[in-house]
């Protein structure tokens, strides 16, 4: 099956060419945006639960800086441009682009107004570096996130993303108790712990990515660990979802329902913590697929 956006053509399969053909308005503007650049692309969904609901329109495309032709800087700014980035993130932006080797943009649905996102991924330059430290290394800005809302009075904002490399199991879980300590955040903390009682049974400590989340201009203090290596798919952690649904005060079965239609999608991220406000939250991040040009 075929889809055209802007210039390029793409071909899919399975599930996502259910969700494209669902997607329209600002989110539409960004495969627009990115399909005009006609080159692959991941596409990637997720759940996010906090006490107010559970919303599972988000994803979030990627792509590698240097499969762009022409001038790869210039024509990513013009897409934050189209896109409506304010004039104050776009300054920061242009000035990190140089050095991210990918690219995301992402969107979520609000019911007033919805979120665009433009992340800078620093990531294996910051690896390459740090190998021969082992150990050693500390912490390491990976990520940088830019955010905001078009047509909105709301002020945008910019995260960072630290990596802990090379944690053992008992690194992982001593990081985990540091960032969500003093927030009641042990019930976030028992659900991240059950998760990797089933990735350790799959893949080693080292191989699950351990991110700190935060941002300079709020309160927000939360994680995301990265669950690839570990194989699991949706189905895999149906009960630790079920838990985090019924934390945040949401139908359990209803929760299901949706897993239901998602068990066989692939496990990808696992994030908690708190937001700008100081509200819990939980995100499940699956489905990762790819979109290749046609010609």
């Amino acid at each position: 099956m075929e889809h055209a956006f802007g210039a390029g053509a793409y071909w899919t399969r399975g599930r996502i060419k259910v969700q494209i053909q669902e997607i329209e308005g600002q989110a539409l503007a960004i495969f627009q945006a990115i399909g005009d650049l006609n080159i692959r692309f991941s596409y990637e969904t997720s759940a996010k639960m906090n006490f107010a609901s559970v919303s599972d329109q988000r994803f979030l495309l990627g792509l590698k800086k240097r499969r762009i032709s022409g001038d790869p800087d210039a024509r990513l700014l013009s897409i934050c441009s189209v896109l409506g980035m304010p004039d104050d993130l776009m300054v920061q932006y242009r000035k990190e682009l140089p050095f991210a080797q990918h690219v995301h943009f992402g969107f979520e649905f609000g019911s007033e107004h919805s979120t665009f996102k433009a992340y800078l991924e620093f990531f294996d330059v910051v690896d390459s570096r740090i190998g021969s430290l082992g150990t050693r290394a500390e912490r390491q800005l990976v990520h940088r996130g830019f955010k905001w809302k078009p047509n909105s009075n709301e002020p945008a904002n910019v995260t960072s993303y630290w990596w802990f490399p090379h944690l053992s199991r008992e690194g992982i879980e001593r990081q985990l108790d540091e960032l969500l300590k003093g927030r009641e955040g042990e019930k976030i903390q028992e659900v991240a712990m059950r998760l990797l009682s089933k990735a350790y049974q799959r893949t080693a400590p080292q191989n699950l990515f351990l991110l700190e989340v935060c941002e300079e201009q709020n309160d927000r203090r939360s994680f995301d660990l990265n669950f690839y290596r570990a194989v699991l798919c949706m189905g895999d952690v149906a009960e630790v979802y079920a838990a985090a649904v019924s934390l945040h005060g949401h139908s359990t079965a209803r929760g299901m329902e949706f897993l239901s239609q998602v068990a066989r999608e692939r496990f990808g991220h696992f994030a908690g913590g708190f937001d700008r406000v100081g509200q819990s939250f939980i995100t499940f991040y699956y489905g990762l697929s790819h979109y290749e040009p046609l010609g």
